[in-house]
């Protein structure tokens, strides 16, 4: 049988007049003038050739139906990355689905917000961004999303965005102190500092130094170090500033005092002769005689005859000889596990055979009496304060544990350097840095 036939013949076709075809496949795609009319028997519906194709003529069909709606909003990768959205549609009459996309813009142009043409998976319906990498570009567009079946048209609107802007949470905390000697005191915690900034510039790069623990003291003689600061700086952008978590105190020894830092060191045990008790070392906190800024820490405990106080801790102050445990970190969950940082190492020369205690988790233990039990480190990445030593047992105090730096974010860093480990939270993606490095959104 013939894929066609002439109906009637007052058209200018070929045929004189409106040509049937056995099916949509057969209409001619070469040899058509202008207003050509063609009926596609096994669909029954009527086209008209446009010069370079043939439409579907509307007869009171139904429209396309959409399966899948998009989302009614969307926001780009402001990383450059390419997005995608879908919107899956049928037609009830089984007719070719062809989808398209306009924009709410002067001339229908491509608005500036997208660095290439939006493409379109005629298969599927799904549109792929390309988002602009200028950061002058920021701002939302409307996009109407079409489907056609040739004669009728369903669409869709989205109101797409970038954003160059984003969340920025930081955790800082500065290297703790060294323990003191023979009886000495608890290091002090690391300074800490933590904040959540709701919107800050992406386009930058933001530099790390993360604060090495002090030394403790060796022997008798010499003395503690205290840790060094960490530091997060950008030369420039809005919404951060350099952020600077200072290093915890040392802790005191052989009569001394102990030492001003993020967390104050720990006062250490007067000489037997009965000199007078030392001071503590001051932390940072508003009205410290020391630094009268956002608080990092808290003071060194007090001495007495023989025995080392605990150092001062993120959370708390170090207690007073002869318990002399050190004062508790503070606790963040920036990795989404809650974890305590920046504790005060324990003092020295505290009950024979026992230890006293380091500030939870990170803060190092203090060296036992006379029978002696070895003191230990603060913990590194985690910015403890050392562990004071034994009264007459090794005579050496310990080191403070290493700082460390911690950027959450729902962006993804661009670059970084330095090896940090990266983890997700939900959403987050988390970079923590236990050495110095860089990294750029």
């Amino acid at each position: 049988m013939a894929n066609y036939s002439t109906i009637r013949g007052s058209g200018s076709g070929s045929g004189g007049g409106v040509t049937a075809y056995a099916n949509y496949a057969a209409l001619p795609t070469s040899g058509n003038s202008e207003g050509d009319l063609g009926f596609t028997q096994d669909t029954d519906a009527l086209y008209v050739w446009d010069g370079t194709a043939w439409d579907r003529v509307d007869s009171g069909d139904e429209s396309p139906v959409i399966l899948t709606d998009p989302p009614t909003t969307h926001d780009l990768d402001a990383g450059g990355s390419t997005t995608s959205i879908s919107m899956a549609a049928q037609d009830p009459e089984g007719f070719d689905i062809t989808y398209g996309i306009a924009y709410k813009t002067a001339n229908n142009a491509r608005p500036v917000q997208l660095g290439a043409d939006t493409t379109i998976n005629q298969s599927t319906g799904a549109y792929t961004f390309t988002p602009s990498t200028n950061t002058a570009h920021s701002g939302t567009f409307r996009a109407r999303l079409s489907a056609s079946d040739g004669a009728n048209v369903t669409t869709r609107f989205v109101d797409v965005e970038l954003d160059f802007s984003m969340d920025l949470q930081y955790l800082v905390v500065a290297g703790g102190g060294g323990g003191g000697g023979a009886g000495g005191a608890g290091g002090g915690g690391g300074g800490l500092l933590e904040q959540t900034i709701a919107s800050t510039d992406r386009g930058r790069t933001y530099s790390i130094t993360v604060g090495a623990g002090g030394t403790g003291q060796d022997g008798w003689f010499g003395s503690a170090t205290a840790g060094a600061d960490s530091i997060i700086s950008l030369s420039s952008g809005s919404g951060f500033t350099t952020v600077t978590a200072k290093g915890g105190g040392l802790g005191g020894s052989n009569g001394g005092g102990g030492g001003n830092g993020g967390s104050g060191g720990g006062a250490a045990h007067s000489d037997a002769g009965g000199a007078a008790v030392r001071d503590p070392g001051r932390g940072v906190y508003p009205g410290s005689t020391y630094l009268d800024q956002a608080r990092q820490g808290y003071d060194g405990g007090q001495a007495s005859v023989h025995y080392g106080a605990g150092g001062g801790g993120a959370g708390g102050v170090g207690a007073n000889a002869n318990q002399g445990a050190g004062g508790i970190g503070a606790q963040s969950s920036i990795t989404g596990t809650a974890t305590y940082y920046a504790g005060g190492g324990g003092g020295g020369g505290g009950t024979a055979g026992t230890s006293n205690a380091g500030g939870t988790s990170s803060g190092g233990l203090g060296g036992g009496g006379d029978g002696g039990v070895s003191s230990t480190a603060g913990t590194d990445g985690l910015g403890g304060g050392g562990g004071g030593a034994p009264k007459d047992y090794g005579n050496v105090g310990k080191d403070g544990g290493d700082g460390v730096v911690i950027i959450r974010t729902t962006a993804t860093a661009l670059s970084t350097t330095g090896s940090p480990t990266v983890t997700t939270d939900g959403s987050y993606n988390i970079y923590k840095f236990t050495a110095n490095g860089t990294i750029s959104f």
